[in-house]
This record gives C-alpha cells, structure tokens and sequence, in this order.
C-alpha cells in the first residue's frame, strides 16, 4: 500500500511507528518515489498526533495496522 500511494503522492510524508524504522528507510521503491517518514509511538492516538502535526496522507504500523487521513 505504501509502494502505490508514494507513486501517486511523490515526495510525500507518511507517518510510521517507531518499530517500522527498517521498512521505510530500506525500502527501495519508497526511496525512488521520495518518501519521507516521520516516526510515531505505537497507537492509535500518537498516530493521529502524527498527521495532525504533518498533515500526512497515511500511516502504517509494523503491526499491519495503517490509517488513512
């Protein structure tokens, strides 16, 4: 899901939980496409937190849970 949305949304800031730092940073179809994340706590409420501060697009956790504005 990431890989399509940064195809769409080049250069675009996605939020993430703090334990999915090595899928986005080594990820390398997100690189291609720009992505920039900025790291959250796990949760539900720290991620909105997230994409209030930033105004993102989406959010994932390593979980598998993702959240989409």
């Amino acid at each position: 899901m990431a890989r399509d949305l940064s195809k769409i949304h080049p250069n675009a800031i996605f939020v993430a939980d703090v334990k999915s730092t090595g899928l986005c940073a080594a990820d390398p179809v997100l690189q291609a496409n720009g992505l920039t994340a900025d790291y959250q706590k796990s949760g539900h409420s720290h991620m909105k937190r997230g994409f209030k501060k930033l105004g993102t697009l989406v959010g994932f956790e390593k979980s598998g849970y993702y959240f989409l504005a």
